[in-house]
């Protein structure tokens, strides 16, 4: 199981992360979407745009050299502990995995590829955009070298080959989005290469999580460190009828555990959340 110290680095990440740089980068990189959302969009808002931007930041981070890929490769892979993470939900929600998805295997698998096809994406983008600034951090440096690819059956020999397939339609959809102009409907679906003015917030959002992640880590060393239950998109505290997606899973994960053991903890959470119905609209969408 991942160190305390490795998930609160994620607890920082997220909480500062979103609300100081993604969700204003959101705005500044897509003008039409802050016209209507206004300057701080949401993830609830827009997932599409927030998922282009976080990319973004991604391929920023590589060519900067804060993220090595074949490191990333070698030493973590795309390892994912199936009992690690069994143990772990059902510690947290009092439910197993397998009764949220069907398949655990094939859900991790999917995952798995998913991530497997993002990261040379990342480093093939990261070198068309800004190879230059990369050969002046180091001039030996070359394509070949930087951009990390891992072939169908090395990926075979080290995974296999469970996870979800995109069926016809969705590789036929696929296949249209890429060779489409991103003009009109389709420009939110556009890569826009982050502009200095985001680069430097993203920047300042990534110094204000290491001096978060401190305060925890010295937080911990004295005793006393807490972990408010705050909304990684927004950082602000959970509280019913803030956030949709919330609602929306708080109500889910009643159905699943109602006439069901819970933990303790869970159980006071789920009441204080629910302490004001009124507040709470998913509460008669979702629980039947």
């Amino acid at each position: 199981m991942r160190s305390p110290w490795v998930l609160w680095r994620i607890y920082a990440a997220d909480t500062s992360g979103h609300p100081l740089a993604t969700n204003r980068s959101v705005a500044m990189m897509y003008p039409k979407l802050a016209k209507k959302y206004g300057p701080v969009i949401t993830y609830e808002d827009k997932p599409s745009a927030h998922s282009q931007v976080e990319f973004a930041f991604d391929v920023d981070q590589v060519a900067e050299g804060h993220y090595a890929p074949k490191a990333y490769h070698d030493f973590i892979g795309f390892e994912v502990s199936k009992s690690v993470l069994e143990r772990a939900f059902a510690r947290t929600y009092s439910i197993e995995v397998s009764s949220v998805f069907g398949s655990v295997d094939l859900v991790i698998g999917s995952y798995r590829h998913a991530v497997s096809t993002v990261i040379p994406r990342t480093t093939k983008v990261a070198w068309h955009l800004k190879r230059k600034q990369i050969q002046n951090s180091d001039p030996s440096e070359t394509r070949k070298k930087y951009v990390y690819n891992i072939s169908h059956s090395a990926y075979r020999k080290d995974w296999g080959d469970i996870y979800e397939k995109p069926d016809f339609f969705a590789r036929l959809k696929a296949f249209f989005l890429r060779i489409l102009p991103k003009v009109g409907p389709l420009s939110a679906l556009a890569f826009h290469p982050p502009t200095p003015a985001v680069e430097q917030l993203y920047m300042h959002s990534f110094n204000e999580t290491l001096d978060h992640y401190r305060l925890l880590l010295l937080a911990q060393q004295e005793g006393r460190v807490q972990l408010p239950n705050d909304n990684f998109d927004t950082g602000e505290l959970t509280e019913p009828g803030t956030y949709r997606l919330t609602d929306k899973s708080y109500a889910k994960l009643l159905d699943k555990v109602n006439n069901k053991p819970t933990s303790s903890d869970l159980r006071q959470n789920i009441l204080d959340f629910y302490a004001d119905l009124g507040a709470c609209p998913e509460y008669h969408t979702f629980v039947t």
